[in-house]
């Protein structure tokens, strides 16, 4: 697959992000067939794209779409505009004309008409395809920019971004979306050098990407970046893991717990952690886990639910405040099976990390 730049003369207009390319939206409270002049694009129905050195536009020749490029990396996907585009709209008006204070649902083109409101407020979605704007309770009149095709005209340069499959034997793995492949968090409330673990990817910094059938994962051969295409359109950039990405300002780890935040301001330091009664295995250091050990949960403070992202059992709710088990050992032997000892429970939580 290679994209190819492509050079414009001025900043190209594309499609409105809000509206596509329509000039107007649709109301929850407004008959499907009446438009919204759309606030984002202000009815124009496009957006200008301002490109630099570092912001470039690029082709798929074989799919015709255009992507955005920032610092060399794919991150969107524009379509140039080319007129305002039909829809299903019949009318278009700007908002103000609504009243909210008349509990009438939906409202109907001849509902607007028997509160007064004349045909130049709410004008036909063709003569506003044509140029003309409906008139504004608060603005008044307002002429609508014509749009000049040649403003996105363009030529096709030989710069070029060179995508290759990518074929993984195993499952692939991808930064948790979540921590970024740490494998931990942080929290305002908890103290800045101690990382919690994960709760999406149990502490083990990636999730796994399934590859549907008409899915495929490439690689731009010049940066190193990957992408997931889906019928040959890019869909996303995927990071692939390849180990934890390292955080220098965390020095101990420990599970999600509620002392943290119920007494964040006297827990200031590892020192008072332990004065509540929490063991050094509860709390380890940032070396040990990069290295492969997990702290234990703990379990005065902590239940299976919260550490397994509500998958541990079916009987349980995440209304932990009301939970007369909270805290006590019913459920946690129930976890465990019959792990007793650190080492056998720090198995149990492996298998949960790799899972």
């Amino acid at each position: 697959m290679v994209l190819r730049e492509i050079k414009f003369k001025n900043d190209p207009l594309c499609n409105c992000s809000k509206c596509f390319g329509m000039g107007i939206v649709k109301h929850h409270n407004i008959s499907s067939d009446i438009g919204i002049i759309c606030s984002h694009c202000r009815g124009t129905g496009y957006e200008m794209v301002c490109l630099d050195d570092n912001h470039k536009l690029y082709i798929d020749e074989v799919h015709n779409t255009i992507y955005g490029v920032s610092h060399g990396v794919v991150n969107s996907i524009y379509e140039l505009f080319n007129g305002i585009k039909d829809g299903s709209f019949k009318y278009a008006m700007y908002e103000d004309i609504y009243n909210y204070n008349i509990s009438r649902h939906p409202y109907t083109i001849n509902d607007f008409y028997e509160l007064g409101v004349t045909s130049d407020y709410i004008i036909p979605f063709d003569e506003f395809k044509n140029g003309r704007m409906p008139l504004s309770k608060l603005y008044g009149e307002i002429k609508k920019e014509i749009f000049n095709a040649k403003a996105n005209e363009y030529n096709i340069t030989n710069n070029k971004i060179v995508l290759k499959e990518l074929k993984i034997n195993d499952r692939i793995k991808c930064h948790c979306n979540v921590c970024n492949g740490k494998g931990v968090v942080t929290y305002p409330y908890v103290n800045a050098h101690l990382g919690v673990i994960c709760r999406l990817c149990n502490g083990s910094g990636f999730n796994y990407l399934d590859l549907g059938e008409n899915e495929t994962l490439v690689l731009d051969i010049a940066t190193g970046s990957n992408y997931k295409l889906t019928n040959g359109i890019i869909d996303c950039i995927v990071y692939l893991f390849k180990g934890y990405i390292k955080d220098d300002e965390i020095n101990y780890v420990m599970y999600h717990n509620s002392i943290s935040s119920s007494y964040s301001e006297k827990l200031k330091d590892i020192k008072d952690y332990y004065a509540f009664g929490v063991s050094r295995d509860e709390i380890i250091s940032y070396k040990k886990f990069l290295d492969g050990r997990l702290p234990l949960p703990m379990e005065k403070y902590n239940c299976p639910y919260q550490i397994t992202s509500g998958s541990f059992d079916d009987d349980c709710n995440s209304d932990f405040v009301h939970c007369l088990k909270y805290g006590t050992g019913e459920c946690w032997d129930k976890f465990y099976g019959e792990a007793r000892v650190a080492g056998e429970k720090q198995e149990v939580l492996r298998r949960i990390k790799h899972s």
